[in-house]
């Protein structure tokens, strides 16, 4: 995916592994990855709405919301 290779890498991270699953949900869902991000919620717990970040732009499209399962 072309999308990915334009990421800058990031240093590694020291916080929780609950922050670091919630933001890898968030990135999966912003590049349309759907399914892995479903897979992460069941799985993990994450990407619920009580868990959501403050930072989260409200306005920011949902790519995910339009699938119908």
């Amino acid at each position: 995916m072309d999308a990915i290779q334009t990421i800058p890498l990031q240093p590694q991270r020291q916080d929780a592994l609950s922050a670091q699953l919630e933001d890898l949900h968030r990135a999966a869902k912003r590049l349309g990855l759907c399914d892995a991000a479903d897979a992460l919620r069941s799985a993990f717990g994450t990407g619920e709405a009580s868990t959501q970040k403050a930072t989260t732009p409200l306005s920011d499209p949902d790519p995910c919301a339009s699938i119908v399962a």
